[in-house]
């Protein structure tokens, strides 16, 4: 078996199970080629369409608007 770390190192090490089973083909069949990546396929973080200041700040806005508007009698009373 054979791991490469993400800072580019690599590792060789037998299989364990070679020990007890050396008949057992522990080989496996090359991996294919990756396709082509879709840019934004929903696989990535979505971004921000607001910072969080102005989000919140948004919000606030928002709640405060609706609290005014419970403070005022319905219309025709």
């Amino acid at each position: 078996m054979e791991w490469t770390t993400p800072s580019g190192r690599t590792y060789v090490k037998k299989p364990g199970a070679g020990l007890f089973f050396p008949h057992w083909d522990t080989t496996t069949a090359a991996l294919p080629p990756p396709g082509p990546r879709i840019p934004n396929d929903g696989t990535t973080m979505p971004r921000r369409t607001r910072t969080r200041a102005a989000q919140r700040a948004r919000r606030k806005h928002a709640e405060r608007a609706l609290n005014g508007q419970q403070d005022k009698p319905p219309p025709g009373l």
